[in-house]
Order: structure tokens, then C-alpha cells, then sequence
């Protein structure tokens, strides 16, 4: 359990964190819930914390460019490699009662948590776009092996790396 101290506030969750190790200090990247009043679901965006020990001490958003208007991102995954912070994560769009489905992305961020580079990578039931999966994705693990980037794709039944042909 996290005190956000200031960024603690009515209509807002912080939930399902990943911590990255970074240079500059160890960081919490959540996934921020806004409720709107009569929302069924609240708006997700991703947010990085610079941690003091285990105390949140001041918050960036995440500004991952948008393909589409009213678009979420979720369940961050992180890790440093080569100077940047990549983020995995799920994004999704609502359309009322309708949805895109669990999409999963990956990006990169400086170390002002200004985004570089956004990939949509098409893999399993996974689209090279939001809206064209071929089923739902989530929880993807990013990593990387000698200068490769790598992800576990699934732990069970039947553990499941993949090895992408980028390097980083």
C-alpha cells in the first residue's frame, strides 16, 4: 500500500503498479483511475512516481500518443534498458457498452518520461492497431537479452518466450 499524499483525491484510484529501476531513482508506474459522475468504468492513464523508499514523492503523466479519441492504457509493465524506460501496457477503447477489446502496446520514454516511440506489435491474437486484434491480450512481459527485446507471452500452461527481431 502506497500514501500518494497530494495525488490522493476523490474519484481517483491508483492500482496495479510495476517498478522500474532507473539512475536517477526507483519509480512507480501505476495505472490511474478517474471516475466521472455516472460512469460505469473510470478513464485510465498511466502515471510514474519517483519513490522515496516505499513513499510516492511526485508524479508524471504518462502522455502516450492516442490513435483514437476516449483511448485508455492500462496494467503498465516496466523496465530500463539503453537510457529509456519501456512500458508495456493494455489499451482499450469504450464505445458505450462496446469495446476494442484488451490491446497491447509498448513504449518508450526518455528520462523525463517524455514518450519516444510507440509499437503496436502484432503477435498472437494481437493487432498491429488498436481495434484489430484477433482476440483479447494482456498482462505481456517485456525484456531484454543481449541487446534484443524479448517477452514472455505466456508462463502457463506452457511457458512461452518470444524473441522480437528489434534490437534495443
Amino acid at each position: 500500500i502506497f500514501d500518494f499524499g497530494k495525488a490522493e483525491r476523490d474519484n481517483v484510484d491508483y492500482f496495479n503498479p510495476s517498478i522500474v529501476a532507473r539512475p536517477d531513482s526507483d519509480w512507480l508506474i501505476v495505472r490511474r483511475s478517474t471516475w466521472k459522475p455516472n460512469a460505469t468504468f473510470g478513464m485510465n492513464d498511466l502515471m510514474a512516481f519517483k519513490l522515496d523508499d516505499k513513499t510516492p514523492l511526485f508524479g508524471h503523466k504518462i502522455r502516450i500518443p492516442a490513435t483514437a479519441e476516449g483511448e485508455q492504457f492500462e496494467d503498465p509493465r516496466a523496465f530500463y534498458h539503453n537510457g529509456k524506460t519501456h512500458i508495456g501496457a493494455c489499451n482499450f477503447v469504450w464505445y458505450g457498452t462496446r469495446w476494442t477489446g484488451a490491446h497491447q502496446i509498448l513504449v518508450s520514454c526518455d528520462n523525463e518520461w517524455k514518450v519516444t516511440e510507440r509499437t503496436d506489435p502484432d503477435y498472437g491474437k494481437n493487432g498491429n492497431a488498436l481495434g484489430k486484434n484477433q482476440g483479447h491480450e494482456k498482462n505481456w512481459l517485456w525484456f531484454t537479452h543481449d541487446g534484443q527485446l524479448h517477452l514472455v507471452y505466456m508462463a502457463a500452461p506452457k511457458h512461452h518466450v518470444v524473441a522480437f527481431d528489434r534490437s534495443m
